[in-house]
């Protein structure tokens, strides 16, 4: 037998992190928060056009209401990809629910 093998525990630990790792891409938390750091980002924009202005920036008036258009329609799309990433969630679960059973036979 070659040392070069992994052990019976070592092969166990290693289930177990990708079980995890698995746990934790299903539950989308990382698009979660991309989402709420997008929504940050555009809720911001008025106040930087704001401090442009201030600054003495008069070029490109429309900025303000480009900041509108998008903020409105970011409301919109983030509605849309929530709904579709919480059916996407939903969805791995489902079949995450499989490889648990099979994990609690171990």
């Amino acid at each position: 037998m070659s040392s070069d093998q992994p052990t019976w525990d070592e092969k166990i630990h290693a289930l177990r992190t990708e079980y995890s790792d698995l746990q934790d891409a299903i539950s989308m938390a990382d698009v979660t928060q991309e989402l709420g750091d997008i929504a940050t980002e555009i809720t911001g924009l008025p106040g930087e056009i704001d401090n442009l202005r201030q600054r003495g920036y008069v070029f490109a008036g429309y900025l303000e209401n480009k900041a509108q258009v998008l903020f409105e329609q970011w409301d919109e799309i983030r509605s849309e990809v929530r709904h579709t990433v919480n059916r996407e969630v939903e969805r791995m679960q489902e079949q995450f629910e499989e490889v648990r059973d099979l994990w609690r036979q171990l």
